[in-house]
């Protein structure tokens, strides 16, 4: 396999950086051949966890190559040279275990959660896929009809799919955040096995790689494992991520799409930076504060109070590029765009002006903490956290911090970036009208 073959010609190293703090807590060292591990003991959990994560998502699929990183993840799933596929599937359900992919822009991301007993033989099997991923035409086929498949369950049964699709394609002009992980049905027909080699000896090797553990072992005990394991792994430079910048807007854009629905839908975006900027906590929180339930501003102005959308929703996207916030709805029978827009524009011009209330912060505040504890609950839950945090931010720590640097984001601070943020120049409308087939751009 390409991995046995070509990485043997790389940088090999075996000697343990040694840890670089000695604090409880989240302790993160450096191997040698580059393999960023990050350490939590917890006794809380009678499993373990670990997360294994690549920098490297659907933003890094090459031009005319959309869906890559997706295929890749098959690949690295189905089998290596020392383990065939299904083998960690076998050591770990019987024991109660269990194992999970993921991609994203940004990322993808390996996790298994298992019995303690089962440590050696996981990192063993995390390493052969890491060092001798199997990639041949049959693999490669395989793989990119696995994705294809799921491509196609998603966009035709998912109706919250078909809206990401559009926000993203339509909110982002250059960079290649405007493509799903998917990437195009054409892209995914013309992936070689040369070019899975090519992009997986770039991205999935020890110098681009976060190993986050969780759960209840003994850390000295734990670190002699991994070197014996991990540090022998060749490895390469860590690859740069270089993407087009998307052009600063400057006037609003207006797009209506014909869309395979039953109801309409109107969806407003608008640009915000990325995950490390200084604003971004307090977007997140003004988003809740928009859409997070039934007690939110536009949840109580269009569903409460007129009828006109029966239900509505936003976020801001976990995005480490430049991102968005946005919101959407769906229209009541009757209920026509123009009203719905009109109404929708007033209320955010509302919002930038101030009219949010302390209340309604706190309760924001609250559901952003109960949300923070779901995801840092269970040994998975934090291992994923701690290695996107350390992705991210440059430090396992920060998303446990989370919760107290959302208590300090102030009624000022929101309005502040309401103000910022949520103007027309800045605003890209989507209209998405049921059972038509031709796109109509305005503007």
């Amino acid at each position: 396999m390409f991995l046995v073959v070509t990485l043997l010609t790389l940088q090999s190293a075996s000697v343990y950086a040694g840890p670089r703090s000695k604090e409880k807590g989240v302790r993160d060292t450096t191997l040698t051949n580059g393999i960023t591990v990050l350490a939590f003991e917890d006794k809380s959990d009678p499993l373990i966890a670990i997360t294994v994560l690549y920098d490297v998502g659907s933003r890094d699929d090459p031009p005319g190559k959309t869906g890559l990183a997706k295929v890749c993840e098959r690949i690295m799933n189905n089998g290596s040279l020392g383990y065939w596929k299904g083998e960690r599937e076998r050591l770990l359900h019987p024991a109660g275990g269990s194992s999970s992919s993921l991609v994203w822009q940004d990322y993808s991301s390996y996790s298994s959660r298992f019995p303690k007993e089962l440590l050696r033989k996981v990192l063993l099997i995390e390493a052969d896929r890491m060092e001798s991923p199997l990639i041949s035409r049959e693999t490669v086929e395989a793989a990119k009809h696995s994705v294809m498949r799921e491509q196609r369950i998603a966009r035709e049964n998912n109706i919250y799919s078909a809206l990401t699709n559009e926000t993203l394609n339509q909110s982002y002009t250059k960079h290649p955040y405007r493509a799903d992980e998917y990437g195009s049905p054409a892209d995914l027909a013309s992936i070689e096995p040369e070019d899975v080699r090519i992009f997986m000896r770039r991205f999935y090797q020890p110098s681009n790689a976060t190993l986050s553990i969780v759960g209840d072992f003994k850390y000295k005990k734990l670190f002699k494992e991994l070197i014996e394991i991990l540090s022998d792994i060749p490895t390469g430079p860590r690859p740069e991520h270089t993407y087009p910048s998307e052009p600063r807007q400057t006037a609003e854009r207006r797009v209506t799409v014909s869309a395979d629905l039953t109801v309409p839908v109107f969806i407003v975006s608008f640009h915000t930076p990325g995950a490390k900027d200084k604003d971004r906590l307090a977007l997140e929180v003004l988003a809740t504060m928009l859409v997070g339930g039934r007690s939110s501003y536009l949840y109580q102005k269009l569903v409460s109070d007129t009828n006109l959308c029966f239900t509505v929703g936003g976020a801001v996207a976990e995005f480490s590029d430049p991102s968005l916030i946005y919101v959407y709805g769906f229209l009541n029978d009757g209920v026509t765009f123009e009203e719905t827009e009109s109404l929708l524009n007033i209320s955010i011009e509302e919002v930038a002006k101030g009219n949010l209330t302390q209340a309604s912060l706190k309760i924001a505040k609250n559901q952003m903490e109960a949300a923070f504890y779901n995801s840092w609950s269970g040994a998975l839950g934090r291992s994923s956290k701690i290695a996107h945090s350390y992705q991210v931010w440059g430090d396992g720590s920060y998303w446990e911090q989370r919760t107290g640097r959302i208590e300090k984001i102030s009624l000022s601070d929101i309005s502040r970036v309401a103000k910022k943020y949520l103007n027309p120049e800045n605003r890209v409308s989507i209209f998405l009208k049921p059972k038509a087939s031709s796109v109509n751009s305005e503007n």
